[in-house]
């Protein structure tokens, strides 16, 4: 019988394609892919909603109970310390690492910045690494990062931890005859409304990206809210409420479902033109396909693989896939400082062939397991509570987190 802690490492394992994905995807300017596999590569965005899902079924799986009664400000702040532990170390590793890179791009670079222009906006690029350092990048309307750009979603983190305490105290405080899978679908329901809503403003005014859309904190908490509700419902199906069970079958199946979903809204990314000022077609091709569309899809497959035995399931429980697993933050978190590099040398004259970028990508997961190892883990250690963070579980926060 396949134990909780089997389960979990599965799902240690799959974050490690989460990021893959997205590094793949960045580092697409040094790849010619074949026709198939571009498209699937193109999906890379996904992988931080996959990220979002999980970390709130993982959270709750381990912290529901603690917030299950009356919560004490000691509780919080215990809590909110063991998550900066959790995050912020490694955030301020490739903060300080880009920082000379980017500060040699801007200045060498002529058609982003001459030196004159940095002169004259230095204090806004100073602001802009500040805003970056403290985690608040994603609050500002067509503010784009210049420095370790894949850290937006580190911001969102900070705000669902922020927002965590509250969401899971009221998700206690449903009655057991609220149907989850409902809710679920209907947090769904309002994220993909406020999207296309501000779509639609962005459609209607002058603002020159949409990055708003895909980086704010406020439109992206809806997915964290889903993985909530995803985690009490599990816990409700281990308390023995059956309509939260599922059978062998059911977890196949729930896969194979999940699966052609995820296939099928992948096809809408390339049914119109790219940057069109129509608001279905934009919605359609360029934004949905970023994450909105696979919100579900993803929460039903972190169903499925927690709840019981898969045909994938010796494959994910190997501890090679659950170390990458482990190692996933770290790859995530440095791998922007690493494309920036390449591309810098590109820009400088030096080109950068498939072999070289395909060594650096493999390498990049090697770098990953040691940072973990040397920075992540070590300061993690160092910084999160002395006492363990108990619950009626008796478990510490996972791996999987």
């Amino acid at each position: 019988m396949q134990s909780q802690t089997q389960r979990l490492h599965a799902l240690t394992s799959l974050r490690f394609f989460a990021p893959l994905i997205v590094v793949l995807f960045h580092f697409a300017p040094f790849f010619t892919y074949p026709p198939g596999i571009k498209q699937l590569i193109g999906m890379g965005p996904t992988g931080v909603a996959f990220f979002f899902v999980l970390s709130g079924f993982i959270l709750t799986y381990t912290y529901a109970a603690k917030f299950s009664g009356s919560v004490s400000i000691g509780q919080i702040k215990s809590f909110l310390q063991a998550r900066f532990a959790r995050v912020y170390p490694m955030h301020l590793f490739t903060l300080l690492a880009i920082t000379p890179l980017t500060l040699y791009s801007l200045t060498h670079a002529s058609d982003l910045f001459s030196a004159r222009q940095l002169a004259e906006s230095g204090s806004a690029v100073g602001a802009s690494w500040v805003k970056e350092a403290l985690l608040v990048q994603v609050y500002s309307v067509g503010s784009t990062s210049i420095w370790n750009s894949p850290a937006w979603s580190i911001a969102c983190e900070t705000f669902f931890y922020l927002a965590f305490p509250v969401i899971i105290i009221l998700l206690a405080r449903l009655s057991p005859r609220v149907n989850l899978y409902a809710v679920m679908i209907g947090l769904a329901a309002v994220q993909i409304a406020v999207h296309i809503w501000t779509v639609q403003v962005h459609l209607a005014s002058t603002a020159p990206s949409l990055d708003f859309a895909f980086t704010s904190a406020l439109l992206r908490v809806w997915e964290f809210i889903i993985g909530c509700v995803l985690g009490v419902a599990y816990l409700r199906g281990r308390a023995g409420e059956q309509k939260y069970t599922l059978s062998t079958r059911g977890r196949h199946t729930t896969l194979l479902l999940a699966g052609a979903a995820i296939a099928g809204a992948g096809v809408f990314k390339f049914l119109g033109e790219r940057g069109s000022a129509e608001l279905w077609p934009r919605i359609l091709n360029e934004t949905m396909h970023a994450y909105l569309a696979y919100t579900l899809p993803f929460a039903a497959i972190i169903f499925a693989f927690a709840s019981g035995r898969t045909l994938l399931s010796r494959l994910l429980e190997h501890k090679t896939l659950v170390l990458l697993g482990e190692a996933s933050y770290s790859l995530y978190i440095i791998h922007w400082v690493v494309y920036k590099t390449l591309e810098l040398l590109r820009d400088d004259g030096y080109p950068v062939p498939q072999w070289a970028a395909a060594l650096v990508v493999v390498g990049l997961v090697g770098l990953s397991v040691m940072t973990l190892k040397t920075i992540e883990m070590p300061a993690r250690n160092w910084l999160r509570p002395k006492q363990p963070f108990k619950t009626r579980l008796n478990v510490r926060p996972t791996s999987a987190e």
